[in-house]
């Protein structure tokens, strides 16, 4: 599976974070909320947190948990400083 394809960069990008993806990371590589909702619902990838995914395939480490939480929080304070901005929902 080549870097070139949508899979191929979710794989290489996963493999850098301990098995794990952000939603905003995956939608700007052109994922549609259905595409990424399919992947969980086949097992394919798994929510570790809102808008946090683990790939499936990926051993389950302690790294993997701590990349999860990071990019939940950083998930979390995005948004809430988008929305002190008027950027919000």
């Amino acid at each position: 599976m080549g870097v070139d394809t949508f899979e191929g960069r979710v794989a290489a990008l996963a493999a850098s974070q301990h098995g794990v993806v952000a939603l905003a990371q995956v939608r700007s590589m052109g994922a549609t909320r259905h595409q990424i909702a399919r992947r969980v619902n086949v097992g394919h990838w798994d929510r570790a947190h809102p808008g946090i995914y683990v790939v499936g395939g990926a051993p389950h480490t302690f790294a993997q948990r701590v990349m999860a939480a990071v990019l939940a929080l950083a998930r979390v304070r995005s948004h809430r400083t988008g929305r002190l901005h008027g950027c919000g929902d």
